[in-house]
């Protein structure tokens, strides 16, 4: 996922965009607190909207949740919905949108059964919802990608009910009518991508893709969902379920899975990838979130590589942190699933 703008965008060696700095201090994690009080959970959903970031649904290894949770710095957590109104899910995607955060798609499949999602529900607050479609024009799907791009939703890939790897493209103004822009992308079928917004594009990347090796590191860009290119592929190994997130200027790649999990960081300007940590201190994991809070905390959120609830702060992650020239700094932080871990910095 990183970085590599993902259309024409070769892979380099990741440069401050002009007027940012980028610290040359270590990454060091300090571990927040040992057990969020959000149980844990695998393919969970996060945003950030008014200042707060949101965190919804998910599967405990019991079964799937309609919880909703929402903290300030990702140290004190509340529970805004212990029972949603949509129905309790896993895979689903989650974006802000118009001063509302939206779910959309996903899965409650009991074992032996396929029961997949093709709503689109939305909320100012996290505790009153409304049901936009309860039948979107785009089949019901798991592990799709979406974004907020060019004043719409766009839905992207996942997998059907009937095991159908998916490449079409949808775009929404208000989540009830839908646009299907392209029926199959140039970019092979896939669950588990990821996809991002960097400088007026729209950027997908890696994912599990039905031949071959299975999972991909490929990245392709559109300017309007319609027409893609694709570009250099990324240098972080092939992978599925990772973290991914967009500042104005970066994008940032963290965990996913493949033959094995990982606990790498990558990032990357849209013509540079940097690997930011090749093995960080919290355990390989899979199925994270991503989101950009306003209090200048990179965190990592849980996962499905070990079953925990312990979140993280790292100080003097700098390669993660863009200082601007004012001496203002934007982090991010990303979410897994699974676990229900928060792993964190605060700039120096």
């Amino acid at each position: 996922m990183m970085l590599a703008m993902l259309g024409m965008f070769g892979i380099l060696m990741m440069m401050a965009p002009p007027g940012f700095q980028v610290a040359a201090e270590p990454n060091t994690w300090t571990l927040l607190t040992g057990a969020a009080p959000w149980s844990a959970r695998d393919r969970a959903a996060a945003t950030v909207l008014k200042g707060r970031v949101f965190l919804a649904g998910g599967y405990d290894y019991h079964e799937h949740l309609n919880d909703v949770w929402s903290s300030e710095d990702g140290i004190t957590w509340t529970q805004v919905s212990n029972d949603a109104s949509w129905t309790a899910r896993s895979g689903h995607s989650m974006v802000t949108f118009n001063k509302n955060m939206w779910i959309l798609a996903g899965e409650n499949s009991p074992i032996g059964k396929s029961i997949y999602f093709n709503d689109v529900w939305a909320s100012p607050d996290g505790k009153q919802w409304e049901q936009l479609t309860g039948n979107a024009p785009w089949c019901k799907r798991t592990s799709a990608a979406a974004a907020t791009f060019d004043s719409k939703v766009f839905v992207l890939g996942g997998v059907s009910e009937s095991n159908t790897y998916l490449n079409d493209v949808w775009s929404s103004a208000d989540g009830r009518e839908w646009t299907e822009l392209v029926t199959a992308a140039p970019w092979s079928p896939r669950w588990g991508l990821g996809a991002a917004v960097l400088r007026n594009q729209l950027v997908i990347m890696g994912g599990n893709i039905d031949f071959g090796p299975g999972e991909t590191n490929d990245v392709w860009s559109t300017l309007d969902g319609r027409a893609w290119q694709r570009g250099s592929d990324a240098p972080w190994a092939a992978r599925a379920d990772f973290g991914l997130v967009a500042t104005e200027d970066q994008i940032y790649l963290a965990g996913g899975t493949s033959y094995k999990k990982f606990n790498d960081i990558w990032a990357s300007n849209g013509t540079t990838w940097t690997e930011i940590l090749a093995d960080a201190p919290w355990g390989p994991r899979s199925g994270l979130c991503s989101a950009i809070l306003p209090t200048k905390v990179l965190g990592i959120f849980g996962g499905n590589g070990r079953y925990v609830q312990e979140p993280w702060c790292g100080h003097g992650c700098a390669l993660m942190t863009k200082v601007r020239s004012n001496g203002s700094r934007r982090c991010t932080m990303m979410f897994g699933h699974s676990i229900s871990t928060l792993r964190s910095f605060r700039p120096n």
